[in-house]
């Protein structure tokens, strides 16, 4: 015959370590009510009434938004060229933060009640569509 003294000694162990235990007495005690034989299930049951009117014409746009993202477009490109300051057609506030990034462009700085910085070249953006 088998000998379950050990096996008997780590189960009163572990009785002793998780006596304290909220999870293990919580499920201790739902095995003892279980026997009382008032056993039920409780929920809510909720309803929503959603407007098919939405749904129908999310469901027909659906294709279309598909293929807007399948299918290739074309885009409007920028291309950014550093000119001269003579030959820029608009200063911009692009044009701006790269001199301002780009100290080796400006020419002189007139301080004054209204500063004033004249640079040599200037970043010139082109829209090609």
């Amino acid at each position: 015959m088998a000998d379950f003294s050990k096996y008997f000694r780590a189960y009163m162990n572990m009785q002793d370590i998780l006596k304290n235990d909220f999870t293990y007495n919580y499920i201790m005690e739902g095995l003892k009510d279980g026997d009382k034989g008032e056993d039920r299930l409780d929920g809510k049951t909720n309803e929503k009434v959603i407007d098919m009117e939405w749904v129908v014409a999310i469901e027909e746009t659906l294709p279309y938004i598909r293929k807007a993202i399948d299918e290739q477009r074309r885009f409007i490109k920028q291309v950014d060229n550093v000119v001269r300051v003579e030959l820029a057609k608009k200063i911009g506030p692009e044009s701006v933060k790269h001199l301002s990034q780009h100290t080796n462009f400006i020419a002189k700085v007139e301080a004054g009640y209204r500063s004033e910085a004249a640079g040599t070249a200037v970043l010139s953006r082109r829209n090609n569509g």
